[in-house]
């Protein structure tokens, strides 16, 4: 096997967690809508009960592990493993088991009043009077505190249903943290569109560097290959809309900037397109703007625009 032939196989894992994030996505909806029915019809104990990661998840990370590590032994086989080689299989062997241990070992597991959280780090007891309240972040995550202490929180692909029950039931605050405020929001895409593309885009231009010396051609086919991820990596990461005393900034790669006033925003559609749905902003009938409707706060922004418009009418009346 040769060593683009090898690090080609090398990227399979990272285009599989594409996919999966997107599977994630879709079967926490399910998941939930399951758990509120059962909790509606009784069928599910809400005293006794245990809240865990994927358990596909973390088989599909173990997967990875066991690639690159066989990656690199073959490397050591085939005397191809040099400095950076070790170093970069090192860091993703590292990467991938440190999360497969993660997904392996989290969990909560409520007993009546007692809460039993194990991680990484060992276990620890709380009892629900402990917590005096709960936060929903607007990445997904639910951040349980005990006084101004955090003292664990779920991810965003974890059901938190029957959890959030539990918490309704002892009478314990939920909270939603709220990104923006009246005067002053930013709108962007959330990490999980640009992270993974990065790790992608760097992975490659990696390559390309350490076979400069030895390997040109295969060289420059990996930094060809790094300009889609990279491409998608600058997209998402330099994509912002500001808003900011009643304007809005826009901002974004290879994009034309603009501002404009909240209150010349006339009209506001959604249209699908093959990316995803996106919010398209009218001045008139000059497109002035499109924003990916996955974004953050992208529903809070269309309300704000709503909420002008009928401030704005109200005044035309007057007059």
């Amino acid at each position: 096997m040769n060593i683009f032939m090898k690090r080609i196989l090398s990227i399979i894992p990272w285009v599989a967690a594409l996919l999966v994030i997107r599977a994630i996505k879709i079967k926490k909806i399910n998941r939930e809508l399951k758990t509120l029915e059962q909790l509606e019809e009784k069928n599910i104990d809400e005293n006794n009960y245990s809240i865990q990661e994927e358990g596909w998840l973390g088989i599909l990370f173990l997967v990875g592990t066991i690639f690159f590590s066989g990656l690199l032994l073959y490397g050591f086989i085939d005397g191809q493993a040099d400095f950076s080689v070790i170093v970069a299989y090192g860091i993703l062997i590292a990467f991938s088991g440190i999360c497969t241990l993660h997904l392996f070992l989290w969990r909560v597991k409520v007993n009546h009043d007692v809460i039993e959280y194990r991680s990484l780090f060992g276990k620890k007891y709380y009892k629900f009077s402990d917590i005096t309240r709960s936060v929903d972040k607007e990445n997904g995550t639910l951040e349980i505190y005990a006084g101004d202490k955090k003292i664990f929180k779920f991810d965003e692909n974890i059901s938190t249903s029957l959890f959030e029950n539990s918490l309704s039931k002892h009478k314990i605050s939920q909270e939603t943290w709220l990104g923006c405020r009246d005067k002053e929001c930013i709108i962007r895409p959330k990490e999980s569109h640009y992270v993974l593309p990065g790790i992608f885009f760097l992975y490659l231009v990696y390559n390309s560097v350490i076979l400069v010396s030895n390997a040109k051609e295969t060289a420059f086919v990996f930094l060809l290959f790094s300009l889609v991820p990279g491409g998608i990596f600058f997209y998402f990461l330099m994509d912002k809309t500001i808003v900011r005393d009643g304007w809005l900034y826009r901002n974004g790669f290879l994009r034309k900037n603009c501002k404009i006033r909240l209150t010349d925003i006339t009209q506001v559609k959604r249209k699908k397109n093959l990316f995803g749905e996106t919010l398209i902003l009218y001045k008139n009938q000059k497109k002035i703007a499109k924003i990916s409707a996955r974004n953050r706060n992208v529903d809070w922004l269309q309300v704000k625009i709503a909420e002008i418009k009928k401030d704005k009418k109200k005044l035309e009346r007057k007059k």
